[in-house]
C-alpha cells in the first residue's frame, strides 16, 4: 500500500514539473543523468567507478538542463584525493589529465638496453678505478655501439651501488657531535597556484627538523640570510657548521658575511652528486609525500602554520628508520615510551591527519 502511495505522489510531482516552464527539459535531463549514473556504477571496479570522456561530457552537458536544487541532490560525490590531483595537474600544467583517462602505456624514452646496462655495471664492478670515458670506449670496442660518457654516468648513477657499507662523509661529520645542520630550498604551490619558496633546516646528528621558513618572493642572498636568521631565532641555538649545495644563493657575499658573523663553518656537498646531501633531500621528499601532497594552503602564513604542525609531529612522534624507530626528539633522551599493554591513548596531529598512540 505504501509503495502505491509513493508512486502516486511521484506521479503528481512529475506532472507539476512538466507544467512548469522548461519542465520537460529538466525531467528528460534528470532521467538521462540517472541512466548514465547507473551505467557508470554498474562497471566492475574495486574502489570507485571509472569515468570515461563520454561520461564527463554527458554529465557536463546535461547539468545545464537541471535546476540548482536538483543538481545538488543528484551530483556525484568526489573524494579529497580527487581535488588534490586536480590541483597538482593545474600546478604541473598537465591539462590532458583533466579531460582524459590514464592509459597503461608510458610515453617517452624506453630507457637503456639491458645488455648495455649489465655490461657497464660488470666493467665498473671489476674495475672500480675506471672512469666514465674509459668505460664508454670499452663498450664501443666490445659491442660496436657508440655511447657517450654522459650515458655511462647516468647508468652508473641509477644502477651502480658502490661496494662497502661505510658511512657517507656527512654521516661521519655528524656522528662526531659537532652540531652539523643541512640546509636546502624547495618550492610548493598554493591553492591559487602561487609559488612559495621554503627553506628547510635539519640537524644531521639527531635527524630533527630545526625549522621551516617560507617566502613568496624569489629567493636570493638577502632573503636566504633573513630566512636562516629567523630559523635561528626560533630555535635559539647556533650550529658549529652547516652543509649546503652549490646553489648560487649560497655564494652571495651577504650570505658568506652572515656566516662569518655567526662564526659558522660551511661544508659544500660534492658537485653533481645529490646523494652526497642525503638527509635534507630525504626530509624534503618526506615533507612532500606525507604532508604537502595531502593538504592545500592559501597564504604564506597558512603555509607556515601547517609546516609548524608537521614539524612538531615529525620531531616528537614520527618513528625514524635510522634511529631504530624512535622520534628525533628522543634520540639523546634516556626516557623510553615503553608501557604495559593497554596503558596508552591516542593523540592527533596536523588537524587529525595523523593519530598515533602515546604512553599514558
Amino acid at each position: 500500500m505504501m509503495n502505491l502511495i509513493n508512486i502516486l505522489i511521484e506521479f503528481l510531482v512529475l506532472a507539476v514539473k512538466l507544467h512548469r516552464p522548461g519542465g520537460l527539459k529538466a525531467v528528460v535531463a534528470e532521467n538521462l543523468v540517472l541512466r548514465q549514473q547507473l551505467i557508470v556504477v554498474s562497471r566492475k571496479n574495486g574502489r570507485s567507478p571509472p569515468l570515461k570522456f563520454v561520461d564527463r561530457f554527458l554529465f557536463g552537458l546535461l547539468a545545464f538542463g537541471l535546476s540548482l536544487k536538483r543538481l545538488n541532490k543528484i551530483s556525484i560525490a568526489i573524494s579529497p584525493n580527487t581535488i588534490l590531483k586536480f590541483h597538482k595537474a593545474l600546478v604541473n600544467k598537465k591539462y590532458q589529465i583533466l579531460f582524459g583517462t590514464k592509459n597503461g602505456r608510458r610515453r617517452g624514452p624506453k630507457g637503456f638496453d639491458k645488455k648495455i646496462v649489465d655490461l657497464v655495471l660488470e666493467i665498473k664492478t671489476k674495475n672500480l678505478s675506471f672512469g666514465c670515458p674509459r668505460i664508454a670506449m670499452l663498450v664501443a670496442n666490445a659491442t660496436g655501439l657508440t655511447i657517450s660518457e654522459h650515458t655511462v654516468r647516468r647508468i652508473l648513477r641509477k644502477h651502480f651501488k658502490p661496494i662497502g657499507d661505510g658511512p657517507s662523509w656527512l654521516s661521519f661529520l655528524a656522528s662526531q657531535k659537532d652540531s652539523l645542520w643541512s640546509i636546502d630550498f624547495f618550492r610548493c604551490e598554493s591553492i591559487m597556484l602561487k609559488s612559495y619558496w621554503v627553506m628547510l633546516v635539519i640537524d644531521v646528528y639527531t635527524r630533527e627538523i630545526v625549522g621551516f621558513k617560507s617566502t613568496k618572493a624569489s629567493y636570493d642572498g638577502p632573503n636566504a640570510c633573513f630566512m636562516f636568521n629567523k630559523i635561528l631565532e626560533n630555535s635559539r641555538r647556533i650550529p658549529n657548521c652547516i652543509s649546503t649545495d652549490h646553489d648560487p644563493v649560497f655564494k652571495f657575499p651577504r650570505w658568506e658575511i652572515n656566516l662569518d658573523m655567526l662564526k659558522i663553518d660551511e661544508v659544500k656537498r660534492i658537485p653533481g652528486v645529490p646523494t652526497s646531501h642525503p638527509f635534507v633531500e630525504r626530509c624534503i621528499g618526506t615533507t612532500r609525500r606525507e604532508f604537502l601532497d595531502r593538504v592545500l594552503f592559501w597564504t604564506e602564513d597558512d603555509l607556515e602554520l601547517k609546516l609548524k604542525d608537521f614539524q612538531k609531529y615529525y620531531n616528537e612522534v614520527r618513528p625514524h628508520y635510522s634511529l631504530n624507530g624512535i622520534p628525533p626528539s628522543l634520540f639523546d633522551s634516556q626516557a623510553k615510551g615503553v608501557t604495559k599493554s593497554g596503558d596508552y591513548s591516542f593523540k592527533s596531529y596536523c588537524n587529525d591527519m595523523y593519530v598515533v598512540p602515546i604512553a599514558v
